[in-house]
């Protein structure tokens, strides 16, 4: 009961923050990206 209650707590938040994370970082090569080019 608990081990479910970690894994339905958990896992969608922790892939929500991976989520945030990767897009942070990939905006922030996108805007590196641009710059270097100009």
């Amino acid at each position: 009961m608990i081990f479910d209650y970690y894994t339905v707590e958990i896992v969608p938040v922790t892939l929500a923050c991976w989520n945030t994370i990767v897009a942070l970082l990939g905006a922030l090569f996108l805007m590196w990206f641009l710059l270097w080019w100009i």
